[in-house]
Formats: structure tokens, C-alpha cells, sequence
């Protein structure tokens, strides 16, 4: 009986392990940088069951205010911000998660109130988490 009831005590904490592993969300809080001056700063959401929160993004070394939209099941992280006429800009990155300090981003999608094209093809770019 003993012997059970430690197997069973073994098995459930085995599962609250495996069932409390990071997200893709969880490794992306944090600041990302490509090595030449552009990058991306990405908030932890407001609330535990957000996939949007708050990021800067870092172009030539200058930072501006953005937020992110993290959708899980197409591997695709959405950026907004605007550009310097007030426009609301959308950029959508597919992301891959090399290792836990490098993510490589290809920009597929972009909207802006005069373009649409969600056949971007941008090239993947390596970031590397500070």
C-alpha cells in the first residue's frame, strides 16, 4: 500500500512538473537584439491569461513605443506601432525559438491604412536575448 501511494505521490508531482514548463510566451519577456542596433524589448502580458502585452521596438538604435500580440498555434508574433505620420503599423513575424537566448523572426505579414500583403517574405533574422 505504502508502495503505491509513493508511485502515485511520484506520478502527480511528474505531471505538475511537466505541466508547469514555460511557454513560448514566458521565453519571450525580455530584450532581443541582433547584434547591429535593432531589436525588440517584449513586456510580460497584464494579466496571466493574455497573449498581448506592452514591447519597444529598437530600429538603428532608436526606441519606440509597440505592443505585441503572441499567437501560439501559427507560431506568429504580431508587432504595432506607428510610423512618424501617426499611422498604425502591424508587422507579423513568424518566430522559432533556437534556444532559450536566440529567437529568429521572419517577417511574413505587414498592414499599414494604404498596404496589405500577408506574403511579406522577409528574410529571418537572429536575435539574441541580453
Amino acid at each position: 500500500m505504502k508502495m503505491k501511494i509513493a508511485l502515485a505521490s511520484i506520478f502527480l508531482a511528474g505531471t505538475l512538473l511537466v505541466g508547469c514548463g514555460s511557454s513560448d510566451l514566458d521565453k519571450l519577456e525580455g530584450n532581443w537584439n541582433d547584434g547591429e542596433g535593432n531589436g525588440f524589448v517584449f513586456y510580460s502580458p497584464n494579466s496571466e491569461k493574455d497573449t498581448f502585452g506592452d514591447a519597444k521596438m529598437i530600429t538603428d538604435g532608436e526606441e519606440q513605443n509597440a505592443s505585441y500580440e503572441w499567437h501560439e498555434s501559427s507560431q506568429q508574433i504580431v508587432i504595432i506601432t506607428t510610423d512618424g505620420w501617426g499611422d498604425t503599423i502591424y508587422g507579423t513575424f513568424d518566430y522559432e525559438f533556437l534556444s532559450d537566448t536566440e529567437l529568429e523572426l521572419t517577417m511574413t505579414g505587414y498592414k499599414d491604412s494604404v498596404v496589405e500583403t500577408d506574403n511579406y517574405g522577409g528574410d529571418p533574422v537572429v536575435f539574441v536575448k541580453e
